[in-house]
Parts: C-alpha cells; structure tokens; sequence
C-alpha cells in the first residue's frame, strides 16, 4: 500500500526533485544544503499562506510520519515525500473549494468538467505558474469564473471550432511542455508531452463538436489553458505554484 501510495505523487515529488535540482545547477556545492533548501521552500510558502497552509503542512507531517511507521524512510527523502503531499492537499482544497462554489450557485456539473478540462489539459501540456499561493488559488478561481460565465452568455458557433483547434495546435507544437524545469527534459520527454497534449486537445474538440450541451465548458478553458503557455519558459529559483 505504501509504494502505491508513492506512486500516486510521483508527478509530484519528481517536480520537487527537479526544483532543487534547478537551484544545485547554479549554487556550486548546494547537494550538502539539500534538505535547507527544501525547508526553506516550504516555511517561505507557509509564511505567506498564515494558518490554512500550517494546517495541510500538519496533515502532510501526520500522514508521512503514519506510512514511515510502515515502512522507514531515509530522512530527507520523508522531507521531500512531506513536500509534494502538502502541494498535493493544497492543490485538491483549491478544487474543492471552487466546486462548492459551483454547487452553491447551482453550477456543480459545469464546474466538473470545466476544472476536469483545464487540469487534464495543463497536466499534459504545463503552463506559467503563479508566483504566490494566493495567486494560484485566485487565477484557477478567474478562469472557473471567466469559463462559468462564458457558457452562459457566449455560445461558441460550430464553424470556430476548426480555427480554434488549429491555433490551439500550432501553440502546442510550438510551446510545450511550458514548465519551470524544462532544462531538465530530454528530447524524447518534450515529444512525448507535445504528443500527448495533441491528443487530449484532439479528444476535448471532439467532444465540444458533437456535444453542444459541453461546447463552451470544454472550449473556455481550453483557451484559458493554451493562452497560460505562450510565456517564455525560464528556470525556477526560489520556487512557484
């Protein structure tokens, strides 16, 4: 149970990893600092997040501290698990929190797939970060919002989809992966995230094309996604959301 455990935050704690690796690259004999590093990456964001962000960080500490019980762990390698389990905990509290909003306003289904389109998409595909974790949670919030509301007032005709999807390609083609580690990603992972991000972008216009009732909660984001990867990727230092 806890190696599968593991692997659920695997994507997670692979972009940690990459995090502190991006900072070695350029602090000569940083490998001894490793475990300050990642410290001071975590109480810098709970220091600007106040008590929600100590919260998740107790959760993330009681819930590593229960599967070392299972099976030990080296210390830092537990301090880089803890990491990723709080980015995990407070990227899901976002997306619940936005979807009691939708149920609360009556808009519970159109939030599902609006959140399940962006999050589907930017996985594969990456895009700017936001530099705070305030800013994180208010930028997922506009594009729910900006998509809620485009459903409602905006239909999006038939015809626009081919030139929708052919713009939203070439950025693709052009432009992913959008990540703040991309000087760690060899040849073959860029092909394989431009691929991917082609056939879920393919999939999504499908499905917008033969179901007009999930036209507009399937393209909104879309654009909102495809729009966050035209930035200039550049390396993380310090650490982003």
């Amino acid at each position: 149970m806890y190696e599968y455990i593991l692997h659920c935050y695997k994507w997670k704690v692979k972009e940690i990893v990459l995090k502190v690796d991006s900072v070695c690259v350029q602090e000569e004999n940083c490998y001894g600092n490793y475990k300050n590093i990642l410290l001071a990456q975590r109480y810098d964001s709970i220091s600007t997040n106040g008590g929600d962000k100590m919260s998740i960080t107790k959760i993330a500490v009681g819930f590593c501290d229960w599967l070392n019980k299972i099976s030990p762990r080296d210390p830092e390698e537990n301090k880089v698990i803890q990491y990723g389990m709080e980015l995990f905990l407070d990227n899901i509290s976002k997306i619940i929190v936005i979807l009691l909003i939708g149920i609360v306003l009556g808009k519970g289904f159109e939030s599902v797939v609006i959140l399940f389109t962006f999050c589907t998409l930017r996985l594969q595909a990456g895009g700017i970060h936001a530099k705070t974790n305030l800013g994180c949670g208010f930028s997922a919030l506009l594009i729910w919002a900006i998509s809620i509301l485009g459903s409602l007032f905006f239909d999006v005709k038939v015809s626009f989809l081919p030139f929708i999807y052919i713009v939203s390609l070439s950025i693709i083609i052009c432009f992913v992966p959008r990540t703040i580690n991309i000087v760690h990603f060899s040849p073959q992972d860029k092909l394989r995230k431009k691929i991917n991000s082609i056939i879920v972008l393919t999939l999504m216009m499908f499905v917008a094309f033969i179901n007009p009732a999930l036209r507009e909660l399937i393209i909104y984001p879309v654009i909102l996604e495809v729009l966050t990867l035209l930035p200039k990727n550049k390396i993380n230092i310090k650490g982003e959301y």
